[in-house]
C-alpha cells in the first residue's frame, strides 16, 4: 500500500468521513516530516522514513492509549530530535496515555512522565525523570542513566569522609560511622572545578578534553582516581594542567557496595 493508504487503514475500517480522513493525513504527514510522501510505497522509503509512516498511522488514529517501542530507533540524530518534540507535542495535544518502551536514556528523560527502569525483567525503580536522575535508587539506576555517566567511588568511611583512593567525599553525618565500605556517587556537572587552587579543594591533572559545543567533557586524575567532569561552553585545555574540585554534598549519593542499594533512600 501507499504511505497514505497505510495510514488511513484504521481510519476507513472507522468509516470516518473523506474529508476528515483527508484532514487527519495531513496533519500526520506533517508531523512525522513525510509531506509530499503520500503516494509513495515502502519499497521507495528509507528504513527510518517507513518507521515514520507506522508513527503517523498512531497519530491519525487517535488513541486513548499509544503503545510504542523504539520507534525513533532507525532515525538519524537530527530527525530524532525533531521526533522527540513531535511525540512530546502529539502526546499533550492528543492527552492520550503513553506507553514508551526505549533504551535511549534521553527518550526516557525527555518524553515521560514518568519512567520504569528494568533489568531483566526486574524493577528496578518507578519515578519522575528528575528523581531517577538525582536520587537513583541503587547503583544499577545511577550507572544507566546519565550521559557522560556517573562518577562511582569506592572507598570507606573515617572522619574525613569517604576515603576513596585521593580523594574524600564529603558524608551526611549519618553516614559517619567509621570503617564502613560505601560506593559513592557524584554527577560529572555537580562537581564544582577552579583554576585556581582553593582551601579544602581537592587538586587534579588533565588528561582529556573533549568539547562537544555547548559543553566539554574533562577527563581528570586525582592521583591514580579518574574522574570524569562536565563544565558549560568550549574549552581548550592543555594535558597535564592542574585544577582544583569541590564535591557538593548535597548532590552527592552513596550506596552500599553489596546491595547496590542508596541508602540515602528514603522510599
Amino acid at each position: 500500500m501507499t504511505v497514505a493508504k497505510n495510514i488511513t487503514l484504521a481510519l476507513k475500517e472507522q468509516k470516518l468521513a473523506t474529508s476528515e480522513i483527508a484532514k487527519r493525513l495531513e496533519v500526520a504527514l506533517d508531523l512525522v516530516q513525510l509531506t509530499g510522501y503520500a503516494k509513495r510505497y515502502p519499497s521507495e522509503l528509507s528504513g527510518g522514513q517507513q518507521q515514520r509512516v507506522a508513527v503517523a498511522r498512531l497519530i491519525a488514529l487517535r488513541p486513548s492509549i499509544l503503545l510504542m517501542d523504539e520507534p525513533l530507533s532507525n532515525l538519524d540524530a537530527k530527525l530524532r530530535t525533531e521526533m522527540r518534540a513531535s511525540l512530546k507535542r502529539l502526546h499533550r495535544d492528543l492527552e492520550a496515555t503513553t506507553v514508551y518502551v526505549t533504551h535511549d536514556q534521553v527518550e526516557a528523560l525527555t518524553l515521560s512522565d514518568r519512567i520504569i527502569i528494568m533489568d531483566e525483567g526486574v524493577i528496578k525503580q518507578e519515578g519522575t525523570p528528575y528523581d531517577i536522575y538525582h536520587h537513583p535508587a541503587n547503583l544499577f539506576v545511577a550507572e544507566f542513566i546519565g550521559d557522560p555517566g556517573i562518577n562511582l567511588f569506592r572507598g570507606k568511611t573515617s572522619a574525613a569522609g569517604l576515603e576513596c583512593g585521593d580523594i574524600v567525599l564529603p558524608l551526611p553525618q549519618d553516614l559517619r560511622a567509621t570503617g564502613r565500605h560505601l560506593v559513592g556517587a557524584a554527577r560529572p556537572e555537580k562537581i564544582k572545578v577552579s583554576a585556581e587552587e582553593n582551601s579544602g579543594w581537592q587538586k587534579v591533572r588533565v588528561e582529556i578534553v573533549q568539547p562537544t559545543g555547548a559543553d566539554t567533557i574533562l577527563q581528570v586524575k586525582a592521583g591514580d582516581t579518574p574522574i570524569t567532569l562536565l563544565q558549560s561552553g568550549f574549552i581548550t585545555l592543555d594535558e597535564g594542567t592542574e585544577l582544583w574540585i569541590e564535591f557538593d554534598p548535597d548532590t552527592l549519593n552513596f550506596f552500599d557496595p553489596d546491595s547496590g542499594a542508596n541508602t540515602r533512600q528514603t522510599s
